[in-house]
């Protein structure tokens, strides 16, 4: 099991921004971060080949929440 969790109100860096759209951002990103975990693999090697993006082969079962500030992604390997 793996989680993740940022505030849903705070600011998207820049780069990432630019890098990955502003757009529903920190819930795609407690997801890839929550995968990394998972995987055992580092978040950079991750954006390389996935962005941040779920790949259509994994096969964890995940779900991202928004709890009061928080958006959580809590993901679980079979």
């Amino acid at each position: 099991m793996a989680i993740d969790a940022e505030r849903a109100t705070a600011e998207v860096p820049p780069a990432l921004a630019a890098r990955f759209g502003p757009a529903d951002f920190w819930a795609r990103w407690t997801r890839a971060e929550s995968l990394c975990k998972l995987a055992e693999v580092p978040v950079a090697a991750w954006w390389r080949r996935h962005g941040l993006a779920v790949p259509p082969h994994t096969r964890a079962v995940w779900r991202t929440l928004r709890l009061a500030d928080l958006v959580v992604t809590v993901a679980f390997a079979p």
